[in-house]
């Protein structure tokens, strides 16, 4: 698959999860607790993208460098942007 384009990401390690208008934009919190993470979509569209932290679902590593990874890709055909990334090494790489 070739990149369309690129962003650049953080993550937060949180407890509960914050409201839609109180996240960052290119921030995706994780809550190990409540076994989820969320993120405003990166296309910057604004729909709120829930990926479910499990075996079955999504999982996560964070390098030597705090750099976040997921596994597998986010695919958010539900939405009108039909946005498509891989998170990788702190970069969102849309396809």
């Amino acid at each position: 698959m070739k990149t369309k384009r690129k962003v650049n990401i953080e993550f937060k390690k949180v407890e509960t999860l914050p409201f839609l208008n109180e996240m960052d934009d290119n921030v995706i919190y994780i809550s190990d607790k409540y076994g989820i993470s969320e993120h405003k979509c990166l296309c910057g569209c604004g729909f709120r993208v829930a990926m479910p932290i499990s075996i079955r679902e999504w999982s996560y590593k964070i390098d030597s460098k705090k750099r976040l990874s997921m596994h597998p890709s986010v695919g958010n055909y539900q939405y009108k942007c039909k946005s498509h990334y891989i998170i990788k090494k702190g970069v969102a790489n849309f396809v």
